[in-house]
């Protein structure tokens, strides 16, 4: 299993120290107009975020699969190949269901990540194309 490298990053605006984001993941890909107005201090400042028009196609990948949702795609992938190879000569049908049950639950996390993302990317659509 690779290693996975993730930290806390807060993105606070450089004025005041204000947090306005933080995100677990080793490169976060934010999704947004690039610039951002501070509640506490009320000043504008560049936030590094871009809309999904403007991203690379690795950076569209990293946004839906950061390194939090690698980690369970890949515990689903052990969990439904690991008892597959090791029971292999005496497995039954119901054996086969149970494990393909546990990995199906192991992915609902991604899932939802998946859907939340999919969400972004159609407001950052939407962004564009009013402006």
């Amino acid at each position: 299993m690779p290693f996975y490298y993730i930290r806390w990053t807060n993105f606070s605006c450089p004025y005041c120290r204000h947090v306005f984001n933080n995100s677990l993941s080793a490169s976060p890909v934010r999704l947004g107009p690039g610039f951002r107005i501070c509640p506490k201090c009320m000043r504008s400042f560049q936030d590094w975020s871009k809309e999904w028009s403007a991203q690379s196609r690795w950076k569209k990948i990293e946004f839906f699969l950061p390194p939090g949702n690698l980690v369970w795609i890949d515990s689903a992938l052990l969990t439904m190949f690991l008892p597959l190879y090791v029971w292999r000569k005496d497995l039954t049908l119901a054996d086969f269901v149970f494990v393909l049950l546990i990995a199906g639950l192991l992915l609902i996390p991604f899932l939802v990540s998946c859907g939340l993302r999919t969400g972004e990317v159609v407001r950052s659509k939407r962004r564009v194309i009013r402006s």
